[in-house]
Order: structure tokens, then C-alpha cells, then sequence
């Protein structure tokens, strides 16, 4: 599956357009993390938590909101 409306969802901050491809069984084993990634670099903190609920995993995101110098993201995952 081509994961690129996920991606491009995240990268826009667009919450009902995710939730929707997420219920319709977008394959986040597959493209989640690179949505989730889109989200902290683009500083989308509400898809970020949408994300997280699924069950996307965080791992090395910190490195990612600290390497665009994003302080509110970098908090934000902290907190999680």
C-alpha cells in the first residue's frame, strides 16, 4: 500500500482526513512512523497525539523535533 494520503494528511495537519484513513485501515505498521515524522518536523502537535493513539511508536522522534530546533514538540514528546 502506498502510504502518501497518510504522509500528506500529517504533513497538513488535516485531524479528520487522518482519523478517517486511520479507520479506514491505513496500514500503520507500513507508513506510520514516516506520517508521524511528517507531523513533529511540520510541528502538527494534534496529529502527532492522533498518531500516538494508534498506536504509532515514538521511537526517535525526539531526535527528529531537536534536529528542526521545534521546542514545543520536543516538549510535547517528552511529556508522552
Amino acid at each position: 500500500e502506498n502510504g502518501e494520503p497518510l504522509i500528506r494528511a500529517a504533513r497538513a495537519g488535516r485531524e479528520s482526513t487522518l482519523k478517517l484513513l486511520i479507520s479506514l485501515g491505513a496500514r500503520l505498521d507500513k507508513c506510520g512512523t514516516a506520517a508521524l515524522r511528517a507531523a513533529v518536523t511540520d510541528n502538527h502537535p494534534s496529529i502527532v497525539l492522533i498518531l500516538v493513539e494508534a498506536r504509532v511508536p515514538l521511537s526517535k522522534m525526539l531526535s527528529v523535533a531537536t534536529s528542526v530546533g521545534n521546542t514545543v514538540m520536543m516538549e510535547l514528546l517528552l511529556r508522552l
